[in-house]
């Protein structure tokens, strides 16, 4: 039978000489050259053979395969060991004729001659390949290079194809163990690879790679290995940069899976990070972000960085400054040696440098809008391969939009929530009058708009900048500079994240609104700007609030005005009446002692003029009740605060323990305030009033807080204690007359008559008190002016001059009260005149010039304003002045407009009765 061998087709011998070959060959490759030499070779051996190897036997098919050209027969040729089986297993094969085996001897015999064709044909077959091709015999020498193995390798087959060539030089070192252990494998019988790799190496010691395909053959009769041979530098390269798209590719394609999962810029950054750090190429990245103020980054995602850095640059919101000469540019940055570029290196950490040689810097830039940067880091020091600056590249260009449209995404919902948290606070805090309230809402809302730790409110008022109770846990120092912007309606930044935000009103500093961030990132000009007109929104909220209390300031006012009318109205007669009594007793008294020189009258007689004294005291004070407006005499005064403060602690100081209970510490704080336009008696009554309710609060001591000050235009006074403090109930209440909390110990007049001379010099008086807390009273008043100060020097130049023979006319219908007046003014050298009522007066003036009439006002027939006018329409030129009992409760514009040049009020002292006139008589 066939132990080794194959069927060839005899035609294929003759197909070259028939100009058949190539188009038979073509279809096939390479797999078909080999296949052909192999069986080529092979006949050719085995006719070699046929003289001597009886066992090797020829079989001849007459019919050729249908398709191929005909009459050419098909021969199986292999040893037989017994050809009469042989012959009976071919089934396949038509029965051969007595005389094949002779004819296919005879063909066969011809083929010796041929061996130059073969030669010739192998030559043909492999000159025209684009491979290199080449044939080892059984020693591994080379017997047969193609030409282009000789323009591969440089070598000719002249100097291959002898055996003194050693096949090592055709072998990159790196590759000759794989070539030498392929050998010992082979040696061994072991089965190897027909198709494998190996770096060559050519004549001028240049390295490529190479694929080699190997198939057993025989040649000229022996054993013998054919190689196909193929350069795959270019296919390999191309593989590789195949290869490295595919990754940039696939991490591309990640990180928009990414992008397109996440809104988040910090996730988006942390999911890159991830996606690139399994990408071979860097040791170690590191994601930032770009903050506020400009040149900030914030470290948002990190891989490979040694624990030491991670341990601080991993902490939440670490964040580092770039300085200017190391700003983040356009273009990617490459630093090849860290330890050349201390600044850079110790940007991100002072120790970098020390674990890592090299660093990539690729900014994500979206217009001209740095978003943040993508840095990787490598041990070693040297050039970032082109492959990972181009992969590094591409995917900071890919996020570069990605992260501003999510920045544009969260600045889009910040502005919604600072516009809603302004619409919530808009509803909260407007039209409400409770200023706690007001100032947690402002707080609530700036902490929603800003996203910021803490947040701080201040107040300006008439002791300075305040912070506001409801944020006194959370305060925030303010710095100069800071204070100094705002005050000029600016706001202000600092660099450890505190922003300052003024609330004006109008163009005056009203309050300070100032937020911190531990760390700050982009979008602060938004929050500015939402904070800025939330600053707004509480300045008007506080001025509503304001107004909402000078309202209800107001209707107390009134209300309070209105039970002082009443009150007034119900005691002005009983005031004119008893300051009649009143004016015949103190100056009947006062005349007495001027004609008595007997010590024990006259002590009788100072005490019936204290008397009479202090119960004129006792009806102006109930007479003030119904006096609401300015005292024009008050215009002409002025009063310096610091020194109505030092005078009532020299009078009240002495008491303060034995009022209090206690020690009591003073904290005076004199700030200079301007004159006022006030009566300073009056400012002391008002003060020691104030500061004896102090010291009653204080049951065991404490502190009495005395300032002064100027704010607004106005000068202000300050009486404040940390004492028990009132209720609302109580506080609400002070003013009205008759209310005291001190029972019969308190008569319930002090504070209001306080408040009526405060109101009186066109000031106002505001009280704060808590239970607990003290009570603090404020004292506001207008300052002087400048006419005041002029007439203030007049008065004070203006002293009473000598008097002649003057006349002046009584008009009074009380008899005693006109006596008493008639006999003080001839004491004082005048003549005298005397009239009941109006009318008489006007009767005594047709035939007699006075030079000063004084009226009463309530008179029968015709009372005062009546004459008044009849004076000024009759006698023009005469002056006149009023007597009244009605105190300093008359309309003083009413007298002004009467033309009165002097008011004598009951009861009357004889030495401020003739300096008035005095004054009148002589111009």
């Amino acid at each position: 039978m066939l132990c080794h061998g194959a069927i060839v087709p005899v035609w294929r011998l003759f197909v070259s000489v028939l100009d058949r070959l190539k188009v038979w060959l073509a279809p096939s490759g390479q797999d078909a050259i080999r296949a052909l030499l192999d069986r080529s070779l092979g006949v050719e051996g085995w006719v070699e053979a046929l003289p001597t190897r009886a066992e090797v036997g020829v079989f001849v098919s007459v019919q050729p395969p249908k398709g191929l050209p005909g009459d050419l027969p098909l021969l199986a040729i292999g040893p037989i060991a017994r050809p009469d089986e042989t012959l009976r297993t071919l089934k396949h094969l038509p029965e051969p004729g007595p005389d094949a085996f002779a004819r296919a001897l005879k063909q066969l015999a011809g083929f010796g001659e041929h061996r130059a064709f073969e030669s010739e044909l192998l030559e043909a077959l492999t000159e025209q390949s684009s491979d290199s091709i080449y044939i080892l015999d059984e020693r591994g020498y080379f017997v047969f290079i193609n030409r282009r193995f000789e323009q591969l390798f440089g070598y000719s087959r002249q100097e291959v194809c002898v055996p003194e060539f050693n096949f090592e030089n055709l072998i990159a070192p790196g590759s000759q163990d794989l070539i030498r252990a392929r050998g010992e494998a082979t040696a061994r019988g072991e089965v190897v690879d027909s198709h494998y790799e190996f770096e060559a190496m050519d004549a001028s010691n240049r390295h490529f790679p190479v694929e080699v395909s190997v198939s057993k053959i025989t040649f000229r009769g022996l054993p013998a290995s054919v190689g196909i041979l193929r350069d795959i530098t270019e296919s390999r390269r191309d593989k590789q940069n195949l290869q490295r798209t595919n990754r940039e590719l696939r991490v591309l394609n990640r990180v928009a899976t990414v992008v397109n999962r996440a809104m988040d810029l910090d996730t988006v950054l942390d999911l890159s990070v991830e996606v690139i750090a399994q990408q071979p190429g860097v040791d170690a990245l590191v994601a930032t972000r770009a903050d506020e103020p400009p040149g900030r980054f914030t470290v948002v995602a990190h891989r490979g960085l040694p624990e030491a850095i991670t341990t601080i640059v991993g902490g939440e919101g670490y964040s580092y400054e770039v300085p200017s000469q190391s700003q983040v540019v356009e273009q990617s940055q490459t630093f090849d040696d860290l330890a050349m570029e201390p600044t850079e290196a110790g940007l991100l950490h002072p120790s970098m440098a020390d674990h890592f040689g090299a660093k990539l810097l690729v900014p994500i830039v979206h217009g001209d809008r740095t978003m943040g940067t993508l840095q990787a880091y490598n041990r070693n020091s040297g050039p970032f391969v082109d492959e990972t600056v181009r992969l590094l590249e591409s995917v900071a260009s890919q996020l570069a939009p990605a992260l501003y449209r999510s920045w544009l995404h969260q600045e889009q919902a910040e502005q919604i929530g600072h516009l809603q948290a302004l619409d919530d606070l808009a509803a909260q805090i407007l039209g409400v009058v409770d200023r706690a309230l007001i100032d947690r809402q402002i707080i609530k809302a700036a902490s929603i708009i800003s996203g910021a730790e803490r947040v701080s409110l201040y107040w300006q008022d008439e002791a300075g900048l305040v912070l506001s109770p409801e944020a006194e846990s959370i305060a925030i120092p303010v710095e100069d500079n800071a204070l100094a912007a705002a005050r000029e309606g600016n706001s202000w930044l600092e660099e450890d994240g505190r922003l300052h935000v003024p609330i004006t009103r109008g163009e005056r500093f009203s309050g300070l609104l100032v937020c911190h961030w531990s760390r700050m990132s982009l979008g602060m000009a938004s929050r500015i700007e939402a904070l800025e007109l939330l600053a707004s929104h509480a300045s008007l909220a506080v001025e509503q609030q304001r107004l909402h209390e000078e309202r209800d300031r107001a209707l107390r006012q009134q209300f309070e005005s209105e039970k002082l009318a009443g009150l007034g109205a119900l005691s002005a007669g009983v005031a004119h009446d008893f300051n009649n009594v009143l004016a015949a007793i103190l100056g009947r008294t006062q005349l007495l002692k001027r004609q008595i020189d007997q010590p024990d009258w006259t002590a009788s007689l100072d005490v019936i003029e204290q008397a009479a004294l202090d119960g004129a005291a006792t009806v102006r004070r109930i007479q003030e009740f119904s006096r609401q407006q300015p005292d024009p005499d008050a215009r002409d005064q002025v009063a310096d605060l610091d020194q109505v403060v030092r005078d009532t602690i020299a009078q009240t100081s002495a008491q303060w323990v034995e009022r209090s209970g206690g020690p009591v510490h003073l904290d005076l704080q004199l700030g200079g305030a301007p004159l006022v336009q006030a009566d300073e008696r009056e400012l002391r009554e008002v003060l020691t009033n104030l500061v004896n309710n102090a010291l009653d609060a204080m049951a065991l001591g404490g502190t009495l807080g005395l300032h002064t000050g100027e704010v607004d235009g106005e000068s202000y006074l300050v009486c404040a204690d940390d004492g028990a403090g009132m209720p609302p109930s109580v506080r609400e209440r002070i003013f009205d007359p008759f209310y005291t909390t001190k029972g019969k110990a308190g008569t319930g007049l002090g504070l209001a008559v306080s408040f009526s001379i405060i109101q009186r010099c066109g000031g106002r008086m505001t009280v704060a008190s808590e239970p607990g807390q003290g009570t603090q009273f404020t004292l506001f008043l207008p300052q002087q002016s400048e006419d005041v100060s002029l007439r203030v020097e007049a008065q004070e130049s203006l002293a009473p001059q000598a008097v002649g023979n003057q006349t002046i006319l009584v008009t009074e219908d009380n008899d005693d009260v006109r006596d008493l007046l008639v006999q003080i003014l001839q004491d004082g050298g005048y003549r005298t005149l005397e009239a009941r009522h109006g009318l008489e007066c006007l009767e005594v003036l047709t035939h007699t010039r006075p030079d000063l009439v004084l009226s009463d006002l309530g008179m029968p027939e015709l009372d005062g304003w009546g004459l008044a006018e009849r004076l000024k329409t009759e006698h023009a030129d005469l002056p006149f002045g009023f007597i009244t009992g009605w105190g300093d409760s008359i309309d003083r514009d009413a007298v002004d407009k009467a033309g009165a040049r002097l008011v004598l009020s009951k009861p009357f002292r004889i030495e401020d009765v003739l300096k008035q006139v005095a004054r009148v008589i002589t111009g």
